[in-house]
């Protein structure tokens, strides 16, 4: 039976996305899909009614009738939490997870629109994924459509030639929001592998600012919300909140979240995103080619206000596996800098209210939000016929369109709990943080001085010297990645 309650809370919650782009997915008007019970679900039109002043998008697919082709994703199993990368994108059941029934809601939807079935095959852990792809494309065999799994496993198979140019897919418009993550991986004019809202892993994957607002108000702060709104959620601006908001309860000059009050908090290879986020991006992209070209001003100014965060004693830095568990849920943390799946998984649980924010911008000139995340990227097998590119095409990109309006509501709304009474204004920054998700350019290609910031905060390294130490090294890592795609344009 299908959970009303559920049902109402993601109109709820679409109600509550005033701000954000509502979307119509079909060529033409389709009856939603229906369990046994008989109730609706969400439809695209009930959604824009609700929100009447946001621009409807459509995915443009014809409907055609596929004649019960199998869509097959190869899908790996990430071992680190035991899930497969496909039942993010499709399930095959309902199982009372609003998210989960949501996918399979989408998936029934596609299935019937199209006379098709969407099935996943089991790939194996990250490297029984890597032999048996590799085995299956240069044994020519067409055993799946799309592949899905582990990002530095995925740029690898790339790298050897092994995927189909996304970018020759015709069925695909990449001015479409849910492709907006994919276009920071463009290489040299070509996408191998991409990163879009055809799954919900990268938003869920993606580090962003979470705020204990129980602890907040204990010490007569307001969520920044309209600072956000102004562009002025800078890194500045983020010291300044959370300046002088710890408390040393036990006086031993340490900060231990199961009895001190901590300011801020995140676990070490966060820093890398935030790298990101503040954009301090090692590499630029020019028409042709892309060349080394670090702001080290920028960079070392961010690490050494970091730095004097830390010396203030208002910021913990923490190795730990289990950071998320291990802090945040003490209620003794007033935010965090950490994956939006740790709401997911965790902070809902909480007895506390918290909210969501962005990742800072360095200063106010800079263009916009970023937020960095990583992702199980999904791929196309060289392999494929045009015939097979057409089905493609036309099943993902409809998927993309269905998953982007239905479960990424349903996903912020088991995130954020719906407890509190700005419950608006957190889907709105969910929104936005979803809205401005970016990969990490240089570790997406396995380039140098991805985790710059990372690698020498603890150290007194400057990042010059650090740059000049690292920097011919870099120069020859990016050249013989450069040299790699090249060559698979040429053959």
């Amino acid at each position: 039976m299908k959970n009303k309650n559920r049902i109402r809370s993601i109109s709820l919650i679409l109600s509550l996305l005033a701000a954000a782009s509502v979307i119509s997915c079909g060529s033409e008007q389709t009856p939603a899909v229906t369990t046994a019970d008989t109730t609706p679900a969400v439809t695209a039109d009930t959604a824009a009614a609700e929100t009447d002043a946001a621009p409807v998008y459509t995915d443009d697919m014809p409907d055609l009738d596929l004649n019960g082709y199998q869509f097959r994703i190869y899908s790996e199993l990430w071992t680190f939490d035991n899930t497969y990368g496909a039942h993010r994108m499709m399930y095959d059941e309902y199982t009372g997870n609003p998210v989960n029934d949501v996918l399979h809601e989408s998936t029934l939807y596609i299935e019937d629109r199209f006379n098709c079935d969407v099935v996943m095959i089991d790939g194996g852990d990250p490297f029984q994924m890597e032999g048996n792809t590799t085995n299956i494309v240069l044994g020519g065999e067409d055993a799946f459509d799309i592949a899905v799994g582990h990002d530095g496993i995925m740029r690898s198979m790339a790298q050897q030639g092994l995927f189909y140019n996304i970018y020759d897919i015709e069925q695909f418009n990449f001015d479409k929001p849910w492709w907006q993550p994919s276009k920071g991986l463009d290489f040299l004019g070509d996408l191998y592998f991409a990163s879009s809202y055809l799954s919900f892993t990268g938003l869920h994957w993606t580090r962003a600012l979470m705020v204990n607002k129980d602890y907040m108000r204990s010490i007569d702060l307001e969520m920044p919300y309209d600072l956000v709104r102004e562009g002025k959620w800078t890194l500045d601006a983020m010291m300044a909140f959370v300046k002088n908001s710890s408390n040393d309860i036990d006086g031993n000059g340490n900060l231990d979240s199961t009895v001190d009050k901590i300011a801020f908090a995140t676990g070490d290879e966060t820093l890398y995103c935030m790298q990101e986020s503040l954009g301090i991006t090692p590499y630029r992209r020019t028409d042709d080619s892309i060349v080394l070209d670090l702001d080290i001003d920028r960079a070392d100014t961010a690490l050494t206000k970091l730095r004097e965060l830390q010396k203030s004693g208002d910021f913990l830095l923490d190795t730990s596996t289990q950071f998320a568990e291990k802090h945040f849920m003490t209620g003794n943390l007033l935010m965090v800098y950490g994956q939006i799946g740790d709401a997911y998984n965790y902070y809902r649980e909480c007895d506390f209210s918290y909210g969501f924010l962005p990742s800072p911008k360095y200063d106010e000139a800079q263009d916009s939000y970023l937020n960095c995340c990583t992702d199980m990227p999904w791929a196309i097998p060289n392999t494929i016929s045009e015939e097979q590119g057409d089905i493609i095409g036309t099943v993902v990109e409809a998927m993309s369109c269905r998953n982007y309006l239905y479960v990424l509501p349903a996903y912020f709304d088991v995130a954020m709990k719906s407890r509190t009474a700005d419950t608006a204004d957190d889907a709105e920054m969910l929104q936005l943080i979803a809205d401005t998700r970016i990969l990490p350019y240089a570790r997406s290609y396995d380039l140098r001085f991805g985790a710059l910031i990372k690698d020498i905060f603890k150290t007194n390294k400057s990042v010059a010297s650090y740059y000049e130490s690292q920097k011919k090294n870099a120069e020859k890592t990016l050249k013989k990645v450069i040299a790699a795609y090249e060559d698979m344009k040429n053959n």
